[in-house]
């Protein structure tokens, strides 16, 4: 599972068990669930853009998504894997 699938994944769950959180937690399932979708669309859009800017150059690409500014947010994938059991 890609990245970008695993926060999208973890969205979906989180919108799927909202009906079971209640109290002030509540009003966090919609803003984090939307958090986690954004995160994949911004990694997904690094992965285009390095795909154009790094054509020639596979291991900068693999550098660019993996520890530099095109890397999906460590933040958001800890949350995603937490929601989704995993500690992939």
């Amino acid at each position: 599972m890609t990245s970008a699938e695993e926060l999208r994944a973890a969205a979906a769950r989180l919108r799927d068990v909202a009906p079971q959180i209640t109290g002030p937690l509540a009003g966090l399932v919609d803003p984090v669930a939307d958090w986690l979708d954004a995160a994949a669309r911004d990694y997904e859009a690094g992965v285009t853009a390095a795909a154009d800017v790094f054509r020639d150059d596979p291991v900068g690409r693999d550098r660019f998504l993996t520890t530099g500014p095109g890397a999906p947010s460590p933040h958001a994938l800890t949350v995603a894997r937490q929601i989704l059991g995993s500690t992939a």
